[in-house]
């Protein structure tokens, strides 16, 4: 069966022209994102993930990257 989500109830999320990244909440203060103060922001760290899904190290967890082409997503 398939099944739908009440209409607004579920917001679109696009990139613009990166991954989309999940990060889990717990970890949200060790994710610096595009201004990190190292060499390699985790942006970039998430830009170098192959495929079209990976898990990246963040944390004492991991964040899920979508890659491959940017697209809308719920």
């Amino acid at each position: 069966m398939v099944r739908y989500a009440e209409p607004g109830a579920v917001e679109w999320v696009e990139s613009g022209g990166g991954p989309l990244i999940a990060v889990p909440e717990t970890v949200l203060p060790f994710w610096a994102g595009a201004d990190g103060d190292e060499t390699a922001s985790d942006y970039d760290r998430a830009c170098e993930v192959d495929g079209s899904v990976g898990l990246l190290p963040v944390g004492d967890s991991a964040a899920l990257v979508f890659g491959d082409d940017p697209a809308s997503t719920s």
